[in-house]
Order: structure tokens, then C-alpha cells, then sequence
């Protein structure tokens, strides 16, 4: 906390007007709902007043045993993933790229608001949040990444400039040798931007399939041509066996 309030991101005042000054000047409405969002107030409505929720305190669920609450804030370490676990690693990312809300919990009240069902209650107990349509939208827009900044930032031995950073982040792995039966690779696709990933590897990496993959040899296909004309494509296409289904 004393940290927090020698940056200036953080103020005792219960005023609801205080951390005006901390606000994005570029953008200070982002800055306003930004704000909202993580006090759990109302961004368009009186100063201090809070998000209408439903629950049943009885109901609250007991703190794990790696998961902490002090002042305000919460640190969970219950889950954890072993460094050769790619199942849970993939799982784990697929949490954080989740979308913001899944939108079979959100339902439209007769009152005009939105009412979202919590998959798990808090640890109060709470189990539904009530929106107004401008408050709900105001909440989506928080989770917007601002233009032009890091939405990850590293620090300690983890940050660009640390000493340390070599002996805790891996090296890259070194490209395989390609057969020698392959004439052209996927690194004729790399251009200037040496971080560039070839599009082949990207298509494996969504769909777990490698197109230049020689369905008879495995080897590695060539490509002797780019069609763009739609007369050549419609040639092309006409000169392979009919299909209802496109190859």
C-alpha cells in the first residue's frame, strides 16, 4: 500500500474524486472506466455508488489454501503447471485468452438492465452483477488494451534489462535440418522481420495440419507458383477430378 501511494496510484480519500490527477490525460473517459471497473463503482452514476448485486452471503465460498486476501487485493497460486505439462499450458492460455463474458450468462431484466450470472460465486457470496446497458458497455471497453502500450510487462529477473534474464528465459530452439529433398522450405517465407512466423507453420499451429506436407512421401512440398488470374485457377481446378466437395 505504500508503495502504491508514493506512485500515486493510490489515495485514503473516500471522496470518489481523488485520483482525478492519475487519469490517462490523453483519454481521461478510458481512465474513468478503468477506474469503475476495478472499485467495483458505477463509471456514469453518483460518485461512490456501487455495482447492484444479488447473493447469498451463507453461500460464500472459504479461500483455498493458496489463495490469500488482504486489503483489498487477492493472490491465488492454487493452480499450478508443470513446466513439460503442454495440456495444461495450453489450458492455462486458453483461460487467459478467454473472451470477456460468455454471453449464455448475460440476460436482458424487464427493467431494461442486464443482469450477468456468475459461473462461481465470489468468496462473499455474491453471484449476480446488475448492469445498466451504458455500464455494461463501459465495463467491456475497460478490458480494451490501450493503443500503443505492452498489455504483458515483465519485471525482476524476468524484465529486458535484467542480468539475470539469460539464466531463467530459455534460449530458442535451433531450427531442424530440412531433407534434402525439399528445394524450398518455410524459410523462404521469412522476410526482413526475423520474428516473422511462416504462414504454414501458423495454419499447423490453429488447425494441426501441415499443408506442405507431401501426402505420399511426407516430404516437403515444393511451391512453383502463386495463381492469382481466376481464368488459370478455374484451368487448374478443371484439369483435376470432379468433386461435390472443393480438394
Amino acid at each position: 500500500m505504500e508503495l502504491l501511494r508514493r506512485r500515486g496510484f493510490w489515495s485514503d480519500s473516500d471522496d470518489g474524486n481523488d485520483s482525478h490527477d492519475n487519469e490517462d490525460p490523453v483519454d481521461p473517459l478510458m481512465g474513468q472506466l478503468a477506474r469503475a471497473s476495478m472499485t467495483g463503482t458505477l463509471a456514469f452514476g453518483p460518485a461512490g455508488s456501487r455495482v447492484v448485486t444479488l447473493g447469498n452471503p451463507q453461500g460464500a465460498r472459504p479461500s483455498k489454501g493458496r489463495a490469500g486476501h488482504a486489503s483489498g487485493f487477492n493472490l491465488d497460486a492454487a493452480v499450478r503447471v508443470a513446466a513439460d505439462d503442454r495440456l495444461h499450458r495450453e489450458r492455462l492460455c486458453r483461460y487467459l485468452l478467454r473472451p470477456p463474458l460468455a454471453q449464455g450468462r448475460l440476460t436482458e431484466r424487464p427493467d431494461g438492465r442486464y443482469a450477468f450470472q456468475m459461473k462461481h460465486p465470489w468468496p462473499d457470496g455474491t453471484s449476480v452483477l446488475i448492469f445498466s446497458g451504458v455500464e455494461l458497455i463501459g465495463r467491456l471497453a475497460a478490458l480494451v488494451p490501450p493503443p500503443r502500450q505492452h498489455a504483458v510487462r515483465y519485471f525482476g529477473i524476468f524484465a529486458p534489462h535484467s542480468k539475470l534474464r539469460p539464466l531463467v528465459v530459455p534460449k530458442p530452439l535451433k531450427p531442424k535440418p530440412s531433407p534434402a529433398c525439399c528445394i524450398l522450405s518455410d524459410d523462404t517465407e521469412k522476410s526482413r522481420y526475423s520474428r516473422r512466423t511462416p504462414w504454414a507453420q501458423l495454419l499447423q499451429m490453429v488447425f494441426g495440419i501441415d499443408v506442405l506436407e507431401c501426402p505420399k512421401c511426407s516430404c516437403r512440398m515444393q511451391r512453383i507458383a502463386f495463381l492469382t488470374q481466376p481464368r488459370v485457377i478455374h484451368r487448374f481446378l478443371d484439369s483435376i477430378a470432379k468433386r461435390e466437395e472443393p480438394p
